[in-house]
């Protein structure tokens, strides 16, 4: 799925939130059905995840891939989060192994979140485990992000744990990392105004999510997806933590 159609997908999911069932079920079909082409798959927690990697994927020239999950909570899905992924996994895992399934290619991208629910080391247990199940083993330092190979010769399986692969953390983390230089007055601001703020309502682990959701409301789209600050250019994809991020799709997916 290219950028300009993820985002196309974005906008009618932000139109139809409104709508009558039929219609919302209408599209979920849509986007079940493309889903299920097989290609090369990326497995993200959330919907508003789908668009933002899409334009990663497109900056470097990876046109076709193909971005789980299809369908949002409200249309019926489980729900977001990683374990949603956990759950779709395996079902993926097998795919690799049928020669026509069409599954070529498989990444993972999930938030370390933190402890004691989550956390870099708990993720990666987690998911480690799944895939040595399947017979994969990690063969790539986790600062260049993990590639899962298979005795078998099956294609590999990328995982990348945001923020970075290391710390714990989550997609708001790897944005505050990413934000272009003329930001960062906006940024500054943003921090000083959650920081003094009379009453804090947010968990404390929760603070990088405030303080991202309040530098996004302040864009040229206030409070739009995160595939649109990207596009709007305040994320600087070649700042180093994105650079290494992309090089992982690449070698993920190439």
């Amino acid at each position: 799925m290219t950028a300009d159609g993820v985002q196309a997908l974005m906008d009618d999911l932000h139109i139809v939130d409104q709508a009558d069932e039929e219609v919302r079920l209408e599209l979920a079909d849509e986007i079940e059905v493309e889903g299920a082409e097989g290609g090369a798959f990326l497995l993200v927690e959330g919907v508003e995840d789908v668009g933002f990697f899409a334009v990663f994927c497109a900056s470097v020239d990876l046109q076709d891939i193909r971005i789980e999950p299809k369908r949002p909570a409200w249309l019926g899905a489980p729900g977001n989060g990683w374990t949603n992924v956990l759950k779709v996994l395996p079902l993926q895992l097998g795919r690799l192994r049928e020669s026509d399934s069409g599954l070529s290619r498989l990444g993972i991208v999930i938030d370390a979140d933190h402890a004691p629910s989550g956390g870099f080391n708990a993720r990666y247990r987690r998911l480690s485990d799944t895939l040595a199940e399947h017979g994969y083993r990690a063969t790539e330092d986790p600062q260049a992000g993990f590639l899962f190979e298979h005795n078998d010769g099956l294609p590999p399986v990328g995982l990348w744990i945001m923020p970075d692969n290391v710390a714990d953390g989550m997609l708001e983390d790897f944005v505050e990392q990413s934000i272009v230089a003329d930001q960062q007055p906006l940024l500054a601001h943003a921090r000083s105004s959650i920081e003094t703020l009379p009453v804090t309502l947010y968990k404390p682990i929760h603070a990088h999510k405030a303080l991202v959701g309040t530098w996004r409301a302040w864009q040229k789209t206030p409070c739009g997806p995160l595939s649109q600050v990207v596009k709007e250019g305040a994320i600087d994809l070649n700042a180093p933590l994105a650079q290494r991020f992309k090089t992982w799709l690449k070698a993920t997916f190439i």
